[in-house]
């Protein structure tokens, strides 16, 4: 799920020995009853589940909630309504043919797309930062609860936890995950919908029956007629258009960034192409 190798390790050793292979503790706590799971998110198009359920795993607690009731925390429920509002977005802009009439309603969908995967990332560390002090809270409940009950018999609600110092450095483990994995949840998206600064759209040619790409700025448009190059790559420097077979951006002389790279399609390596170029 993201943690380091030692510290998930020892956590998944405690859980073993007190709930068994399932891992799920089911405990009460002053009466209150109290169960904890991972939440598993829905797929976006093109990452895995395994992927989308580690990069946005939450610990979510139910104390003495009625069956039925949504026990999420506000942060939880307003990131799912993001993730739901963007999978919408992904959808239609997936499976509609946009016509040239049509380039404004497409533009203000990317941008929106853009806007909700920023959001998302903010308030998934905010959701996180949240149940770290709800944990937190419940956790110095018990060692109060504990320091004056002499029998004993106070129960700890987080009892894969035995300090305070243990929890935080379980949320700043899922933090720093989350942090190191983001940039490739961004990349599923851009690959298809290019960044947000560019000025490029694909659209549908009716009376061709094919795909295009127009600037909308310049009015310029591009038609990929040999599809076994695939689709060009779009200069992060400059917003133009970088062919399969080049190796840099001839409008302003620069090499392809890390993501455009990887849509390289000529015959030469591009580290050679790079080499001559920088020694001449």
């Amino acid at each position: 799920i993201g943690c380091s190798d030692t510290l998930w390790k020892n956590l998944r050793k405690k859980r073993l020995v007190k709930f068994g292979p399932n891992e799920v503790p089911t405990i009460t706590y002053e009466g209150a009853y109290i169960s904890t799971k991972a939440v598993i998110s829905e797929t976006e198009e093109g990452l895995s589940n395994d992927f989308l359920s580690s990069l946005f795993r939450r610990v979510e607690r139910k104390i003495d909630i009625p069956e039925g009731y949504d026990h999420r925390m506000t942060e939880e429920r307003y990131e799912d309504q993001l993730r739901n509002e963007l999978q919408k977005i992904d959808t239609i802009l997936t499976t509609t043919d946009f016509i040239i009439e049509r380039i404004g309603e497409k533009t203000e969908l990317r941008h929106r797309l853009w806007q909700l995967i920023e959001e998302i990332k903010q308030v998934h560390e905010e959701s996180l930062e949240a149940e770290l002090e709800r944990d937190l809270v419940l956790f110095r409940k018990y060692t109060s609860a504990s320091a004056q009950d002499p029998t004993g018999s106070a129960k700890n609600p987080l009892e894969e936890f035995s300090s305070e110092h243990e929890i935080r450095e379980m949320y700043e483990e899922m933090l720093s995950f989350f942090s190191s994995r983001w940039d490739r949840f961004v990349s599923n998206y851009e690959d298809r919908y290019l960044p947000r600064t560019s000025c490029w759209e694909q659209l549908y040619d009716p009376s061709k029956q094919a795909l295009y790409w127009f600037n909308w700025t310049k009015s310029e448009s591009y038609w990929g007629h040999d599809e076994s190059l695939g689709l060009p790559a779009i200069c992060e420097a400059c917003d133009d258009m970088i062919l399969s077979t080049d190796y840099k951006c001839f409008n302003c002389d620069t090499f392809r960034s890390e993501r455009n790279r990887k849509k390289y399609n000529g015959k030469v390596p591009l580290d050679i192409l790079e080499k001559e170029c920088t020694t001449l």
